[in-house]
């Protein structure tokens, strides 16, 4: 299987990277497949083409939401792209915080008390 062949593309801050991973690890532990940069970025290939291609690959985007990839110029310009391409966006509230205005209306997997329950409504 090709590095960016996979049917989620996760989309979160550097600063929530351990929710991230676990999350990542724990789909693909259950057989889903997911994408993840820190997990499925080749070295030497570059980090910005493997980004567009991973997003171009995956039908949907997790988003993982947070104060800091609220804020995240990165994570803004994948969900635009993401919207632009006509992919599906599963917003994954992690920690409170203002859902960025193009998702308020997305309906949300909370992830903030119960993170097991969670993983269950998200697979």
């Amino acid at each position: 299987m090709p590095e960016h062949d996979s049917s989620a593309f996760i989309s979160y801050s550097r600063e929530d990277s351990e929710f991230a991973l676990r999350l990542a690890q724990d789909l693909k532990a259950a057989g889903a497949h997911v994408w993840l940069d820190q997990m499925d970025i080749s070295p030497g290939v570059p980090w910005d083409n493997a980004i567009e291609d991973a997003l171009n690959a995956a039908p949907q985007m997790l988003l993982v939401l947070s104060p800091s990839s609220s804020r995240s110029n990165n994570v803004r310009n994948e969900i635009s792209f993401a919207l632009e391409a006509g992919k599906i966006i599963i917003p994954v509230l992690y920690q409170d915080c203002i859902v960025p205005l193009r998702l308020q209306r997305n309906q949300r997997i909370d992830f903030r008390a119960d993170y097991a329950r969670g993983l269950t409504l998200l697979l």
